[in-house]
C-alpha cells in the first residue's frame, strides 16, 4: 500500500503550520486557521496589539457570538459589534492555544454567520401566500406564488384560526410536524402525527444499543488518540463534517507516529490534510470489504482469540449463546463453511473495487498494529444495508481486541464525540423554554416520542410515519405501521415552528412538492424561518424568526464534553423577527392553551438560565454539581428560572468569558476510555446487553429489528446487497451501458453548509462550488470535462450540476454535497438548485433509517444554461 503525501507531512506540523503545508486542501485554510493570540503577536511585533486588527475598528467591542449550526461542535466565535451591528467576525483567541486547553476555533460556516444573518434573503415581515385562503386556496401555486406582507396580529390570528378549523374538522391526526424537534404547542393542543426513524445516524443506534449496550460515548477521550499506533477512519471525513474542529487531534496522533488510513469512495480532503493512506471502497459495499478483512485475519490466525473468547459471544462454534445452532457463528460464515462462499479478498474486490493485495495489507495492519483506533463515520450506515455494515464493523474491530485501553477503540464517530468521547465534564442546564416540555400523548393517530435506549424503540408506542415515507404516506392516505399495521393517514396541516428544514432535507423531494401542490391534501402549511428557504417558499404563512445573535441570552449547544459556550445578545432583532417560543406563546393564548408546560417564566431568560444551571462532573465520584455560582441579584437581573446556588465560577465571569472550558492533561481524572471497566473485570462489570458481553451473534438484535416489519436483520453480521446499491448499478450497466442509472451517488456533508443552513451564503458558494465530482475516467467516457453541466437523473427526479472531473473519485461514483436548496424549473421539471433529495427515494428498511447514500443516477451532458450558485440571485421577497 503506497503511503501518500508523506513528504508533505515530513516537517513536524504545528497547528498554524498545518494550514500552509496541506497544499490542495483549500478548506483547511478556512476551517483550522485562526488569528494570532497575544503571545504570538508579542513575539513577532513586540506588541500585544493584534497585528491583523483593522485600524477602522473603533468604538465597538468584541463579544462571544453564538453558533447554531447543527454539528454541535461547540466552537467559539467572536463578533465585533459597532453601533449595534456586527461588522467583523473572528474565532476563539482568548487564551494561548495548547493541547491541554485548545482554542475552540470556528469553521468557515460559523465564521460566515454575519453574511447569513444580514443576507438579502432574510425574512423581514410576516407573509401570506397571495393565493392562499382558509382551506388551502390555490395550492398548485405553492413554491411559486407571490407574497403579501401582513401584520403579526393578522399572521397569528390566521394561523390560530386554521389550527382550530383543522382540529375541529379532522381531529389532531390532521396535524403533521415535519420535525427536527418536537412541537410542544401542538402536543399541548391535543397531539400530532410525527416522524420516526434515523436520518443522521443511519443504522448505528439500534445495532450499537443491542450488541454493545450503548451508542453514545462509544469513543475514547481525545488524549487516547495520541497513544494509537494506527488510526483507521472508515467513511469519515472529519475536516468537512461535524468533527472538523477535531481533525487537529487526529493530526496529533500522526505527529506522535501513528499511521493514518482512510477508507472511502474518494480521496477526501481529510486524506489530503492528514497525509493519510487511501483505501478505495465503493458505496454500499463496505461490509464486503470488512468481511474480507475478517477472512484474512482468520486464514492467518491473526485475530485476538483471547479477547474474543473472554469478552464476546458468537465468533466461533465454541462460543455461541446457549441454545443456538452452532452453525450460525461468524467464523464459519466468513470461511463459507456452510454457504459455500468464502469471503476472500478476491470475492470482496469484485464488489468493493479494492485490490485484493490492499485488502490483505489493511487486514494485516488492523490485526497486528496495536493499539489501533477504528472510527467509522455515520454515512456508510445511511443506506439499505447499513445495519449489516454497522454490525460488521464492530465485529471486525473486536476481532483485533482494541477495546478498553488507551489508544484502542472501535466506534462510530458521532458528531464531535467522534474524537471527544465520554460523558460531559461540563453540561448545560435547563432553560425556561423546552421543546420536550409537553409529551405528545393526546393524538390517537401516529405520533412520535421515540427513544434511543438500550432496547431501541418501545413497540408499545404508536410512533407515526418514518421520515423516508412521510410524503408517500400523505400522498397515498395510508401507512403500514409496525404496531397497528395499515392505517389511514389524513394529514391536512404541516407545522414547522422551530428548528429544522425538513422539507428540503427529507427524502423524496419530488413527492413532497407533488403532495403540497395536490388539491385536497395539505390545506395549511406554516413555517417560522430566518431566510426564504424552500421550507418557507412552500408555506402558506411565513413567520420571521430571529437568530441567536438577536436573543437576549444565547447558548451554543455542544457535544464537546470539555466546553460550554455562552453568548450575549449581539444585535437587536432585525426587522419584525421574533423568538420562536414567543410565537408559540402568542398562538397558545389564541388557542386557549396553557403554555406553562413548555415555557416557564420569561422567554428572554432562556439562554441565561441554561448557562446559570450548568453542572460540572466530579471525576472521582461521577456526580454532577452546580458549575456556576448564582446570586439572588443574578436571578433578579436576568429573570432566571432557578434558585440561587453555589458553584465553581461566578455567573458574571461566565458571561464575561463567553462560557467555560475545562483545562485538561493527559492521564487526568477526566480521562475516559470506553468499556474499560468491562475489559478490566467483565464478571463484575457486564455490559447492558442480553448476554452481558459484546454480541457478535445477537438474537436480541434479530428481535429488535423484527419490531419494525421492514427488512430483517441476521443475528451475525453478513453482507447483503443494498437496494440501489453496487450490484444493481452493475446490472443496469450491463443492460443499458452508460445510458441508465449506473452511477452510485453519495450525498456528503459539504464544507460550505451545515445541511441547508448557509447554503445561499454567496461567499461560501464562490469559494466552495459543490460541483458534481466524478472520476476523470467516467468523464472521458461520458464526453464531459470540468466546467460542463450534467443532467443527473433517476426515477425519483432530475437535477443539473456543474461537473468536476477528478482522479480522486472512484469510477462509477458521483459525489454531491447535500443541503442545496431546491430550485424547480417549472417548465422543465428539473431542479436547478441540485438538492440531492430530488434524487432520493422512499426506501424503508432496518430501523427506519433514511437511505441517502444508496442512490443510482444517470449522468449525461446538458446543453442548457445554468447560473453558478454565487452568481444566482438570492430568493428575496420584495
Amino acid at each position: 500500500m503506497t503511503k501518500l503525501v508523506d513528504k508533505l507531512m515530513e516537517s513536524r506540523l504545528t497547528r498554524r503550520g498545518f494550514t500552509a503545508a496541506a497544499a490542495g486542501a483549500a478548506t483547511l485554510a478556512l476551517t483550522s486557521c485562526a488569528p494570532k493570540n497575544a503571545q504570538d503577536t508579542l513575539a513577532e511585533t513586540g506588541s500585544t496589539e493584534s497585528a491583523w486588527k483593522p485600524a477602522s475598528l473603533e468604538g465597538g467591542e468584541w463579544k462571544t457570538a453564538a453558533c447554531w449550526l447543527t454539528c454541535h461542535c461547540g466552537c467559539k466565535n467572536m463578533a465585533y459589534v459597532q453601533d449595534g451591528k456586527v461588522v467583523r467576525q473572528k474565532t476563539d483567541d482568548g487564551h494561548a492555544d495548547t493541547l491541554e486547553c485548545p482554542q475552540q476555533r470556528g469553521c468557515v460556516k460559523g465564521r460566515s454567520l454575519r453574511q447569513f444573518v444580514y443576507g438579502a434573503d432574510r425574512i423581514k415581515y410576516p407573509l401570506k401566500r397571495a393565493h392562499w385562503e382558509p382551506g388551502g386556496g390555490d395550492v398548485t401555486l405553492r413554491g411559486r406564488d407571490e407574497w403579501v406582507r401582513i401584520s403579526w396580529d393578522e399572521a397569528l390570528d390566521l394561523t390560530a384560526a386554521e389550527l382550530k378549523r383543522i382540529k375541529e374538522t379532522y381531529g389532531n391526526e390532521a396535524f403533521g410536524n415535519v420535525e427536527l424537534v418536537p412541537a410542544p404547542l401542538l402536543a399541548a393542543y391535543g397531539g400530532y402525527v410525527s416522524m420516526w426513524g434515523q436520518q443522521s445516524k443511519g443504522a448505528w443506534p439500534l445495532v450499537a444499543n443491542t450488541i454493545k449496550g450503548s451508542f453514545f460515548s462509544a469513543a475514547n477521550d481525545r488524549f487516547s488518540l495520541m497513544d494509537a499506533q494506527l488510526v483507521v477512519l472508515w467513511g469519515y471525513n472529519p475536516i468537512w463534517g461535524a468533527g472538523g474542529s477535531n481533525t487537529y487531534y487526529i493530526q496529533q496522533a500522526r505527529e506522535a507516529g501513528a499511521r493514518v488510513i482512510i477508507v472511502d469512495s474518494w480521496f477526501s480532503p481529510s486524506c489530503q490534510a492528514l497525509g493519510a493512506e487511501w483505501v478505495p471502497c465503493r458505496p454500499t459495499t463496505d461490509g464486503a470489504l470488512l468481511a474480507a478483512i475478517a477472512y484474512h485475519m482468520i486464514e492467518n490466525n491473526l485475530q485476538d482469540q483471547d479477547f474474543l473468547d473472554t469478552y464476546c459471544v458468537g465468533f466461533d462454534a465454541d462460543h455461541m449463546p446457549e441454545g443456538e445452532d452452532t452453525k450460525g457463528n461468524f467464523k464459519d460464515y466468513i470461511l463459507g463453511t456452510y454457504d459455500g462462499t468464502p469471503k476472500t479478498p478476491e470475492w470482496a474486490s469484485a464488489l468493493c473495487g479494492t485490490a485484493p493485495s490492499v485488502i490483505r495489507e489493511l487486514a494485516e495492519a488492523m490485526a497486528t498494529v496495536k493499539p489501533m483506533t477504528l472510527k467509522a463515520g455515520q454515512a456508510p450506515a445511511r443506506n439499505g444495508n447499513g445495519d449489516e455494515f454497522a454490525h460488521m464493523l464492530y465485529t471486525v474491530g473486536w476481532m483485533t481486541g482494541n477495546v478498553g485501553r488507551m489508544g484502542a477503540e472501535v466506534s462510530c464517530a458521532d458528531g464531535s464525540q467522534g474524537v471527544q468521547g465520554g460523558p460531559g465534564i461540563v453540561e448545560e442546564g435547563w432553560g425556561t423554554c423546552d421543546y420536550f416540555g409537553v409529551e405528545n400523548v393526546g393524538c390517537t393517530g401516529p405520533r412520535g416520542d421515540y427513544t434511543l435506549e438500550k432496547g431501541g424503540y418501545d413497540s408499545s408506542v404508536y410512533y407515526g410515519i418514518p421520515g423516508a415515507q412521510w410524503w408517500k404516506a400523505i400522498k397515498e392516505g395510508k401507512h403500514t405501521d409496525f404496531v397497528n399495521g395499515e392505517h389511514p393517514v389524513n394529514i391536512k396541516c404541516i407545522y414547522k415552528i422551530g428548528l429544522g428544514a425538513q422539507f428540503n432535507q427529507n427524502n423524496d423531494q419530488t413527492t413532497a412538492i407533488e403532495v403540497l401542490r395536490t388539491p385536497g391534501l395539505i390545506e395549511f402549511m406554516v413555517c417560522s424561518e430566518l431566510v426564504m428557504s424552500p421550507d418557507a417558499q412552500f408555506s402558506d404563512i411565513v413567520l420571521p424568526a430571529i437568530s441567536p445573535w438577536e436573543q437576549k441570552g444565547g447558548y451554543t449547544r455542544t457535544l464537546n464534553r470539555e466546553t460550554i459556550v455562552f453568548s450575549e445578545q449581539l444585535i437587536e432583532p432585525l426587522y419584525e423577527g421574533r423568538f420562536d417560543f414567543d410565537i408559540m406563546k402568542d398562538l397558545a393564548d389564541r388557542l386557549g392553551i396553557d403554555s406553562s408546560g413548555f415555557i416557564t417564566g420569561s422567554t428572554e431568560a432562556d439562554g441565561y438560565t441554561i448557562m446559570a444551571d450548568a453542572v460540572y462532573c466530579d471525576p472521582e465520584t461521577g456526580e454532577y454539581s452546580p458549575l456556576v455560582t448564582v446570586t439572588q441579584e443574578d436571578v433578579d437581573t436576568y429573570q432566571l428560572g432557578i434558585e440561587p446556588h453555589e458553584g465553581m465560577v461566578s455567573f458574571g465571569d461566565v458571561i464575561k468569558n463567553g462560557g467555560y472550558q475545562v483545562e485538561r492533561s493527559k492521564g487526568d481524572a477526566h480521562t475516559y476510555i470506553a468499556m474499560k471497566d468491562f475489559v478490566d473485570d467483565p464478571e463484575a462489570n457486564p455490559l447492558p446487553t442480553a448476554t452481558g458481553k459484546l454480541e457478535i451473534f445477537s438474537r436480541a438484535l434479530v428481535d429488535n429489528f423484527a419490531v419494525f416489519h421492514t427488512t430483517p436483520k441476521e443475528p451475525i453480521a453478513t453482507y447483503k446487497p443494498s437496494v440501489e446499491g453496487f450490484e444493481e448499478a452493475a446490472a443496469n450497466r450491463e443492460r443499458d451501458g452508460l445510458e441508465g442509472a449506473v452511477f452510485q451517488m453519495i450525498s456528503l456533508h459539504h464544507v460550505r453548509q451545515a445541511h441547508s443552513h448557509s447554503a445561499e451564503v454567496k461567499s461560501l458558494n464562490e469559494m466552495f462550488a459543490n460541483a458534481a465530482l466524478i472520476s476523470s475516467y467516467d468523464a472521458e467516457q461520458l464526453g464531459l470535462a470540468t466546467g460542463d453541466i450534467a443532467l443527473i437523473a433517476n426515477s425519483h427526479g432530475q437535477t443539473v450540476r456543474t461537473v468536476q472531473a477528478s482522479s480522486r473519485v472512484m469510477p462509477g461514483v458521483v459525489i454531491i454535497g447535500q443541503g442545496n436548496w431546491t430550485r424547480l424549473n417549472e417548465e422543465t421539471g428539473i431542479d436547478e438548485g441540485c438538492n440531492v433529495n430530488t434524487l432520493t427515494g422512499d426506501h424503508l428498511g432496518g430501523q427506519g433509517q433514511c437511505q441517502f447514500n444508496n442512490v443510482l443516477v444517470s449522468i449525461k451532458k446538458w446543453d442548457g444554461e445554468l447560473e453558478l450558485d454565487h452568481l444566482r440571485p438570492s430568493v428575496v421577497v420584495a
